[in-house]
């Protein structure tokens, strides 16, 4: 039986929402084909937006490496920058706002829970001085955190 060495299945976490959920993603010459749950995994599922994961990642408007506003919000101006230029940006933002107002002030949103790497979402924030870690899973009420979570494992 001959080996098609053009398509294989490659393991791999959902990016869609941050819950990275285990998918098997089947790739023809490079471009994937169907992704599935990886059901020989304890977490071997997958939601309607995984299932479709497919069109994020394809589709046309994609971004695809980062943007910065040149001219006023909501006139569509952009211009195209490094990803190292966006993130040193974003970090020295984060830090203006966690040593400006506290760091309740920054918010980071972290995979559903109970998962396994739930605590890893705290090791990542905890050492930058962000005090506030959220779950999607986590209530939400008028749009708002209904409690504080300070340090809260999720």
């Amino acid at each position: 039986m001959a080996v098609d060495h053009d398509k294989n299945v490659k393991k791999g976490t959902c990016p869609v929402c941050g819950a990275a959920c285990f998918i098997k993603a089947h790739v023809t010459k490079g471009k994937i084909t169907k992704v599935e749950p990886d059901r020989e995994t304890l977490m071997g599922w997958l939601c309607e937006r995984g299932v479709n994961a497919i069109d994020y990642h394809y589709h046309k408007q994609r971004l695809n490496y980062p943007l910065k506003r040149t001219g006023a919000r909501g006139e569509a101006k952009w211009e195209r920058i490094s990803w190292e230029q966006a993130m040193d940006e974003i970090a020295a933002k984060l830090d203006t706002i966690r040593d400006q107002y506290g760091p309740e002030a920054v918010l980071v949103l972290g995979g559903l829970s109970p998962r396994p790497w739930r605590c890893r979402s705290l090791e990542v924030v905890q050492p930058m001085g962000y005090a506030e870690l959220l779950s999607p899973g986590e209530k939400l009420w008028g749009g708002r955190v209904s409690h504080r979570m300070r340090n809260v494992w999720l």
